[in-house]
């Protein structure tokens, strides 16, 4: 995992998906696939306030 960048920004990704559908966060980077291909969750961020939304595809929803 990379450290944070030096530009103090927040990096999201969703490269690597995490199989039980669960958002990574270290403050500095959110990784944010959540296998949804894979039966878990789409997730949705929103990046000014940080707020997450997440749908499965038996249309349940989480935040």
């Amino acid at each position: 995992t990379p450290g944070p960048h030096q530009s103090g920004k927040i990096a999201v990704c969703g490269h690597t998906p995490d199989k039980y559908g669960e958002i990574m966060d270290m403050g500095y980077l959110k990784c944010i696939d959540t296998y949804c291909y894979g039966g878990q969750w789409l997730t949705a961020l929103d990046l000014l306030s940080g707020q997450v939304w997440q749908a499965n595809e038996k249309a349940e929803l989480r935040s």
